[in-house]
């Protein structure tokens, strides 16, 4: 879920340049990090242009319910994190169809 939009971004850097918002009271309304809004604000300084959205970014995938018993599964039986989790699955798990190699 992308929380700024091209729009909000714009706004945001406008609060704090132009009004001398905080950026943490700018960053609370839209819910990301204050860093978050310092960044795009140094990027506004250094180059003159509002930060845009790559439009062109990986969308983010969702997980079958399968998929997710299968994680929840390997995890009780082995206790591991998520790199090493990934190696418990394939090689456990190997014969399930939802699981790709």
């Amino acid at each position: 879920m992308v929380k700024l939009t091209d729009k909000k971004i714009e706004w945001a850097v406008n609060q704090v340049i132009n009004k001398g918002e905080s950026t943490e009271m700018v960053a609370a309304i839209y819910g990301v990090s204050r860093r978050r809004i310092q960044q795009l604000v140094q990027y506004y300084r250094e180059t003159g242009e509002y930060p845009m959205l790559d439009k062109k970014r990986r969308p983010k995938t969702h997980l079958s319910d399968d998929e997710k018993q299968i994680i929840e599964d390997a995890y009780k039986e082995s206790f591991l994190g998520a790199r090493l989790l990934r190696y418990h699955i394939q090689k456990h798990y190997r014969g399930c169809p939802t699981i790709q190699k």
